[in-house]
C-alpha cells in the first residue's frame, strides 16, 4: 500500500519515504489528523446524486469543525447535530437552519433554544422531550420521532403501544408539526439483507400510523451506520425499490426517504499520524470506532520484513525495524477520531495543506 492509496489528494507522492505527510507531521506536530477535502466532497456528491441533496444530512457526531461544515454546505447537504455547538457551527458555515436537525441524547435547554432560534428540526427521543417541546417550542416546529427495532437505540421501540402514544402526542400538539420517523437501524452494517428487513419493518409501522391517525408518515430517515464501502448509487436504488414494494403492499402513501451518514462521508478521507514512543506504543488515541485502519511507515524507507504488531489498539503489519521516533500513518480515521485528544487537524487539497484546528493543550 502506498500513500497514494491512503490519501488520493496526495496521489502524486506514491513513495512513503518521500511522503508530504512526514513534512506535515514535522510542521504541525504529532499526533496529527489529516482530512482529504477532495474525498469528502466526492463522497458528498455521490450521496447527493444517489439520494438527492435534500434527502442527505451529515451526521456531525462523526466529527465537525467549521471547515468541514463548509464542505457539507457547498455540497447542498444538511446536518444532524448532537447539540447546540454543532448546530451553530453548521449554521455559521452556511447551512440553512431548516436543513439542520437536532438529534442528541439528553438535549439541554441550550440545545433546544438553539434549535428553536434557527428553525431546526428536533428529534424527540423520550416522552420528557416531547413534553418540553409541547410546552416551549415555537409554532410549527418540525419534530421527528426516534424509533428503532430495540430499546437500545435511544428512542422508542418500533411498533409498541408507547411509541404510538408518543406519536399521538406529537400529532395532536398545536405547536408541533409531525415531520416523520428517525429510524435507527444499527452500526457498521455491511450486508444489505438486514436493511431490507428493517425497511419493510418501518413500512409496516408507517401503515399502522396511517391507519391509526389518518395521516401518512411524511418522512423516513434511515440514519447512517452502514459500511463506507457500499456502492452508493446501487445502495440508494435498492433501498428505494424495497420501500416502494413495501408501501405498495400496504397501500399507503410513501414517506420521503432520507439518510444521515457520518462515517460513510468522512471515514475514508482521514489519516492519523502518530510517532513511535520508547515503550513500543504511539503518541495518540486508539482507533476504537471499528473498521480497518491499515498503517504504513512514513518519513523513511525500510527493507525490513513486515511483522504483525498492535498499535493504537489496531492490529497492523509494519517493517520489523520500526522504533522510537518513527512516524506511522493510519488510514480510514476520518470519522470519530480527530476529536479525540489534543491533536491538530489539517485539511489537504491537491497537495496544499490548511490548518483546520490547532493542536490543543491537554488542559484546555
Amino acid at each position: 500500500m502506498t500513500l497514494a492509496d491512503l490519501l488520493p489528494s496526495l496521489r502524486t507522492f506514491a513513495a512513503p519515504a518521500n511522503s508530504p505527510l512526514a513534512a506535515l507531521a514535522i510542521e504541525y506536530g504529532t499526533p496529527l489528523h489529516v482530512l482529504d477535502e477532495e474525498v469528502v466532497r466526492d463522497r458528498c456528491a455521490a450521496y447527493a446524486t444517489a439520494f438527492g441533496a435534500d434527502a442527505v444530512s451529515y451526521s456531525a457526531k462523526a466529527g465537525l469543525n467549521h471547515g468541514l461544515a463548509r464542505w457539507i454546505a457547498d455540497s447542498g447537504l444538511g446536518i444532524f447535530a448532537s447539540g447546540c455547538g454543532a448546530l451553530t457551527t453548521a449554521v455559521s458555515a452556511g447551512i440553512p437552519g431548516e436543513r439542520v436537525t437536532l438529534t442528541g441524547v439528553r438535549k439541554s435547554v441550550e440545545d433546544m433554544e438553539a434549535a428553536f432560534a434557527h428553525g431546526a428540526t428536533v428529534v424527540a427521543r423520550t416522552n420528557a422531550e416531547i413534553t418540553a417541546l409541547i410546552d416551549r417550542a415555537p409554532h410549527g416546529l418540525p419534530v421527528l420521532l426516534r424509533v428503532g427495532s430495540s430499546a437500545t437505540t435511544g428512542g422508542f421501540k418500533l411498533g409498541s403501544g408507547a411509541t404510538l402514544a408518543a406519536l399521538g402526542r406529537i400529532i395532536r400538539a398545536r405547536n408541533l408539526t409531525f415531520a416523520g420517523l428517525d429510524f435507527s437501524i444499527g452500526h457498521r452494517l455491511s450486508r444489505f439483507g438486514g436493511y431490507e428487513a428493517h425497511v419493510r419493518e418501518a413500512a409496516a409501522f408507517c401503515a399502522v400510523v396511517q391507519a391509526r391517525f389518518r395521516t401518512p408518515v411524511p418522512a423516513l430517515n434511515l440514519g447512517g451506520g452502514y459500511s463506507d464501502d457500499f456502492a452508493t448509487a446501487a445502495f440508494a436504488a435498492r433501498i428505494r425499490g424495497v420501500l416502494a414494494l413495501a408501501v405498495d403492499r400496504y397501500g399507503i402513501v410513501s414517506p420521503k426517504l432520507s439518510v444521515s451518514p457520518g462515517r460513510a462521508l468522512v471515514g475514508p478521507a482521514g489519516i492519523s499520524i502518530y510517532r513511535m514512543l520508547d515503550d513500543g506504543t504511539v503518541n495518540g488515541p486508539d482507533c476504537t470506532c471499528g473498521g480497518e485502519h491499515p498503517a504504513t511507515l512514513i518519513g523513511r524507507a525500510s527493507r525490513a520484513p513486515l511483522r504483525p504488531m498492535v498499535l493504537a489498539g489496531t492490529p497492523v503489519m509494519l517493517p520489523g525495524d520500526v522504533g522510537p521516533g518513527d512516524l506511522i500513518a493510519f488510514a480510514g480515521t476520518g470519522a470519530y477520531h480527530y476529536d479525540k485528544g489534543s491533536a491538530a487537524v489539517v485539511s489537504v487539497w491537491h497537495n496544499r495543506a490548511r490548518l483546520m484546528l490547532p493542536k490543543r493543550d491537554i488542559f484546555e
